[in-house]
């Protein structure tokens, strides 16, 4: 369900928690090889997270955590890597304006809708820090 560049961001996260050296900081090198995900992932996703403030890479290019965990949502995490969360195919967004001729695809519609909204109220609750486990 998440996307490579999702787990790619909760491992970067992780290791710069509770890596080897959490007070000191990793280089990004040391990231690319530490990250299960295809190593080209890596600088676009520390980009961002560094983009939005929740790393911080000091004069000498070392990466470190910038804010608590606690404040970073999987919902904020999903939502700055892929720009929105959706949820079903996007061909049902082509069914919006049938759904006056055809009820069942109004009753689609309403469906779809209402999954986004439970899915994005539960990936909002969920912190970064129980997923890693601070």
């Amino acid at each position: 369900m998440f996307s490579a560049k999702v787990i790619c961001a909760i491992q970067v996260l992780f290791e710069l928690s509770f890596g080897e050296m959490p007070n000191e900081g990793i280089k990004s090198s040391l990231l690319k090889e530490r990250c299960t995900v295809a190593s080209h992932l890596v600088t676009p996703v520390i980009r961002s997270l560094t983009k939005e403030g929740y790393i911080h890479r000091n004069n000498k290019g070392v990466l470190s955590v910038a804010v608590d965990l606690d404040t970073i949502t999987l919902y904020s995490i999903l939502t700055l890597l892929h720009s929105s969360m959706n949820i079903g195919d996007s061909g049902v967004q082509e069914l919006k304006g049938a759904y006056k001729i055809i009820p069942l695809f109004k009753e689609l519609v309403n469906i779809e809708n209402k999954l986004g909204r439970e899915v994005e109220t539960e990936l909002k609750s969920i912190r970064i820090s129980d997923i890693v486990g601070v």
